[in-house]
């Protein structure tokens, strides 16, 4: 999916969506016992034990979650707003 292209409100519900799951995660993470565990040291987890699909999901979830909030503050230090950027040829 390219998000750089959805409008405005599609692109603020796709973040409150990844923001659900990695919000879900974290709940999993916790009641694994993960709770006092760093993000850097669960991307550092996941690197080093691919396996583990609970630290897998959270890293993955963590970056998709990233990309929505980068592209959502990009278009706010462009123009202000939330509607997509128009690119110029």
């Amino acid at each position: 999916m390219n998000i750089e292209k959805l409008s405005g409100p599609k692109l603020e519900a796709l973040l409150a969506a990844r923001e659900a799951t990695h919000s879900g995660i974290i709940d999993e993470l916790i009641a694994a016992g993960y709770g006092s565990v760093t993000s850097g040291e669960l991307r550092s987890m996941a690197k080093n034990d691919p396996s583990n699909r609970l630290i897998a999901r959270y890293v993955s979830a963590a970056d998709a979650c990233n990309d929505a909030y980068e592209e959502l503050q990009r278009r706010k230090r462009w123009h202000g707003g939330n509607k997509p950027i128009r690119r110029t040829v």
